[in-house]
């Protein structure tokens, strides 16, 4: 049995632990949810260029994470759109902007994966609707595949 003041000690080293950096949370190879509208940039950079606005519930592959230590940024493969670009993951308040549905090496992030490197094409329609299906079922809520569009950013 923990004694008491063994138990206040604990609850108070974990909550003054600084919060987890982005990339502990979503590692490169996962896949998001934007849990709201966001805007997709041309890089890290918040004042780049604006190339692509997406919508609640669209799913991202995370490819990378932003260089600054303090970074909220992620770039991210828009999966059903071929877009490539940046978002925020965490606003400056706090407030979660994006949540994991499919974690590192699960079928969904696999699959996403293989659409991303342009595998997917070539593993035909009813691999992509499974795909899809795979995705709806996961939690992501207003997905809808769209049309592949040219990349933007790298």
């Amino acid at each position: 049995p923990i004694d008491r003041k063994t138990a206040m000690a604990t609850i108070s080293t974990l909550t003054s632990v600084k919060s987890l950096h982005p990339a502990e949370v979503f590692p490169a190879g996962c896949v998001i949810e934007l849990c709201g509208a966001a805007v997709l940039r041309t890089s890290e950079d918040l004042s780049s260029e604006n190339c692509g606005e997406l919508d609640e519930g669209q799913a991202c592959l995370v490819i990378s994470h932003g260089s600054a230590p303090d970074s909220r940024r992620l770039q991210v493969y828009v999966v059903g759109r071929g877009l490539r670009g940046w978002i925020s993951c965490v606003a400056k308040s706090g407030r979660k902007l994006v949540t994991m549905v499919g974690p590192l090496g699960s079928e969904i992030a696999l699959n996403a994966e293989a659409e991303a490197s342009g595998s997917w094409r070539s593993r035909g329609p009813s691999q992509a609707d499974e795909f899809r299906r795979s995705v709806v079922s996961s939690g992501c809520a207003g997905y809808q595949a769209m049309p592949a569009m040219a990349s933007c950013g790298t």
